[in-house]
């Protein structure tokens, strides 16, 4: 399979280049397998901007460069960050924005089951929007899904591209496959967080038996859906 990489050489000439003269850390955001990320600011165009900065344990610059070529592609789909650039002295670092909110696994925890519901149904559509960009995630563990709630809906940032690849036109891709598997076991904790009322048998069944494919996944999403639009039926 092609790796970002094969987006080809000149994209990184391309890639945008910050002063870290313009950077200011702050708090520690993420402590995570292979990089450490702050929450900073960035003087851009006479602006103080909040930014959040990948700071890498072992700093390779190839890494850091094939990240930030998905960041470039995929240009905010799914949420993700937009880039800055990479800082043009060492330790290289990625300068993003800052996405703010919590993980997924505490918004499970701390919101209503349609709240819970609502969520997923946003995640896969972010999750299809960074598939339209060519795309795979290949890492969507509750860290790497940030959500925002503001008073009408819940913003979805996917992070950390990391692992992204680009997608084969086979519907079959493992990209996607891994990302609809990982969909699913998020599909089956909100299960667990369901009570036995009868209007969510048809869900529970539905995540039960699905296949971790784009048919299998939109199956749950469409239940949801189901089930968000009776407990909220508009008014006539």
């Amino acid at each position: 399979m092609a790796t970002p990489m094969a987006l080809g050489e000149n994209k990184v000439s391309s890639l945008p280049r910050v002063e870290g003269k313009h950077l200011t850390r702050g708090k520690i955001l993420d402590n995570g397998a292979n990089a450490t990320v702050f929450k900073g600011s960035l003087l851009y165009k006479g602006c103080s901007i909040k930014v959040a900065i990948k700071v890498p344990y072992f700093p390779d610059i190839n890494k850091i460069e094939n990240e930030a070529k998905v960041l470039h592609e995929v240009q905010g789909a799914g949420g993700a960050p937009i880039l800055f650039g990479i800082t043009r002295e060492e330790p290289y670092s990625l300068v993003m924005t800052y996405c703010p909110g919590h993980t997924l696994g505490h918004y499970l925890l701390n919101h209503s089951t349609d709240d819970c519901l609502h969520a997923f149904v946003n995640l896969y559509t972010a999750v299809e929007e960074l598939h339209s960009r060519g795309f795979s995630h290949n890492d969507l563990h509750s860290n790497n899904i940030i959500l925002h709630k503001n008073s009408s809906d819940v913003k979805i940032h996917i992070i950390d591209m990391g692992h992204a690849k680009l997608l084969l036109r086979d519907s079959t891709d493992e990209g996607t496959t891994l990302d609809y598997k990982t969909l699913l076991i998020h599909a089956n904790e909100i299960v667990q967080l369901l009570d036995n009322s009868s209007k969510y048998e048809a869900l529970k069944r539905q995540v039960q038996g699905a296949s971790h494919t784009f048919e299998g996944v939109r199956g749950i999403v469409e239940i949801m859906k189901t089930v968000l639009a009776a407990a909220c039926p508009k008014e006539r």
